[in-house]
């Protein structure tokens, strides 16, 4: 029998939303507070408020090895260079933390983030910290310069990048038009083992949309085919502005022959859906964890499962 797909991906839509997991994202909102207090303690009157930032914040997160983003800004008095402040957060987790905190299992240092890893009611929790230092004047303008801790395609390692991580949220939040075939997208990444960033993917969905709005199709299927289509089309040439600082080209951040493998990639899955409508099932998985039930045909979360009303402000 054909696969419906639109069907089909309507139920991969909802057995990986992030409300499914009530005790893991109660237990991520209660580690999440924890390292925000701590950090807040030890750098009293060196830094503005942490925030949250990542995809619950811009609404296109996915319940699988999914993480919550803890930017912290530093004050321009209050911080030396941008490594030193990387270097001292890294050594503080993995050192000073780990003594106070036995759930701590993992800390690692990543492009422009400390990677922490916490072992809580046996699953795993990933929490990313951001260091940033004030460019001019934080409170009015948002604007932090990043410390690049390895090399990203043309951006060189021990560089800064400014941004603007505010507006990156609000880019990604308000095209609701693209939120859906995101989601998709990061499913395949996750289910698939794709190496590319999440921010890359929501920047050319969006771009695909703005670029031909009115003549995306509506359903599903449809709109992610096209999303598909286009970065396979596009994935090599285009150019991804960061919505934080028009000079930073977030494509740069892949080299030439991995935009071609995501390219190659996406080639050969729409030609071996176009050929056997089940293969969707293989590139776009339901979440096993959380099944679907069909009724009236519309796909639910099975009524077993009582996902937790949650607000997207609350997590990073």
């Amino acid at each position: 029998m054909a696969t419906n797909k639109k069907q089909h991906l309507d139920c991969v839509l909802k057995s990986h939303n992030i409300e499914n997991n009530e005790t893991l994202i109660t237990n991520y909102r209660a580690k999440r507070d924890e390292v925000k207090n701590d950090l807040l303690e030890k750098y009293k009157g060196k830094i503005y408020s942490p925030f949250n930032s990542g995809s619950y914040k811009k609404k296109t997160a996915v319940n699988i090895k999914f993480d919550i983003d803890l930017v912290i800004p530093f004050k321009k008095n209050g911080a030396d260079t941008l490594e030193t402040i990387f270097t001292e957060i890294f050594n503080y987790f993995d050192q000073d933390y780990r003594k106070k905190d036995s759930t701590l299992i993992g800390v690692n240092k990543q492009k422009v983030s400390i990677g922490l890893e916490f072992m809580v009611d046996g699953q795993i929790l990933y929490l990313d910290i951001v260091p940033g230092r004030e460019v001019n004047d934080y409170e009015k303008d948002g604007d932090l310069n990043l410390y690049v801790n390895d090399t990203m395609g043309l951006i060189q390692k021990a560089s800064c990048i400014k941004s603007n991580i505010q507006k990156q949220i609000e880019k990604i939040r308000d095209n609701s038009e693209a939120r859906d075939g995101i989601k998709l997208l990061k499913v395949w990444k996750r289910r698939n083992n794709i190496n590319v960033k999440s921010f890359f993917l929501e920047l050319i969905s969006i771009k695909a949309i703005e670029d031909h709005k009115g003549t995306v199709p509506n359903d599903n299927w449809n709109k992610l085919k096209y999303i598909l289509e286009f970065i396979r089309d596009n994935v090599e040439t285009v150019s991804l502005v960061d919505p934080g600082n028009s000079n930073n080209v977030v494509s740069d951040a892949l080299e030439d022959f991995e935009k071609k493998n995501i390219s190659e990639n996406i080639k050969w899955m729409l030609q071996d859906i176009e050929n056997n409508d089940s293969s969707i099932e293989r590139h776009f998985p339901k979440n096993t964890e959380f099944p679907c039930e069909e009724s009236n045909d519309k796909y639910i979360v099975s009524p077993n499962r009582k996902p937790e009303k949650l607000n997207n402000n609350d997590f990073g």
